[in-house]
């Protein structure tokens, strides 16, 4: 199944998408969202920014899962440490969803590898400093993780008390 057909295939039984923006026009930010309709979204994210700063913006998908209680998530997203609101493009749509990426959760993890094993410490730094928000990608991916078991237990729960 190629991913326009799942992506479809997701809207039509009622997941809305759960999703990380990057921008190369502005390395270190990203955007966590929600859509039903992740294609659009994009294009209306993208579009909006350019019109507000006046010249092509580049955003892009970083991460996206279909995900049940995506209000929830965001939100859970939007309060939680890793946090830290930066405008970008006042007006745009979405923009106060931004926010600024350093990974020191995903650092920290690879500097306690590195110091485990006796190896330079060096690459937790550069880990830290890439601009992909991979703490917030591990975060969303957890929450998600979560309600795909909870719903999975859900259905072996019903099946095994009507089968």
């Amino acid at each position: 199944m190629d991913m326009q057909k799942a992506d479809k295939f997701f809207e039509k039984i009622g997941l809305e998408w759960q999703y990380v923006l990057i921008s190369r026009t502005y390395p270190y930010r990203f955007k966590v969202g929600i859509s039903g309709t992740f294609d659009a979204r994009i294009r209306d994210v993208r579009a909006s920014i350019s019109q507000v700063v006046g010249k092509p913006v580049h955003v892009a998908c970083a991460f996206k899962l279909p995900v049940f209680f995506a209000k929830a998530n965001e939100k859970a997203i939007h309060r939680c440490l890793l946090w830290h609101s930066a405008k970008i493009a006042p007006g745009s749509s979405g923009h106060t969803e931004w926010a600024w990426s350093l990974n020191v959760f995903v650092g920290l993890v690879v500097w306690i590898v590195c110091f485990g094993f006796d190896w330079p410490r060096w690459p937790s730094a550069l880990v830290m400093l890439l601009p992909i928000p991979l703490d917030l990608i591990i975060f969303t991916s957890l929450l998600a993780f979560f309600q795909y078991t909870i719903a999975g237990l859900a259905l072996y729960g019903i099946w095994n008390l009507f089968f």
